[in-house]
């Protein structure tokens, strides 16, 4: 199986299942659940910025990842870190928020 198997939708669900399972299970001292919760966390913000790699690799001009140069690598894994960061912050506030509600 290849990355390029899975949809940029299935990422993005799984980026968010993941963020939201990982603030769940996270304890206030640092046993395993906490590391657990950060891994499940570190993860799903992977997944987030991985949603957007194929619509953003072919804005580039290019078919695959592999096709764009370095520089152009580069500068797309900053913009992929940053919209994984936004949505991080949303899920987290959107949660927070019906956690609240509750």
């Amino acid at each position: 199986m290849d990355v390029s198997d899975v949809s940029a939708t299935q990422r993005l669900v799984l980026g968010i299942v993941l963020v939201v399972v990982g603030s769940a299970i996270g304890q206030p001292n640092l046993g395993l659940m906490t590391r657990l919760s950060a891994l499940a966390t570190g993860l799903g913000i992977g997944f987030l910025g991985a949603a957007f790699e194929p619509p953003l690799t072919n804005a580039l001009g290019a078919q695959q990842w592999s096709e764009l140069s370095t520089v152009k690598q580069t500068a797309a894994l900053f913009v992929l870190a940053v919209i994984a960061l936004v949505l991080w912050f949303t899920v987290t506030l959107g949660q927070s928020a019906l956690v609240a509600a509750l």
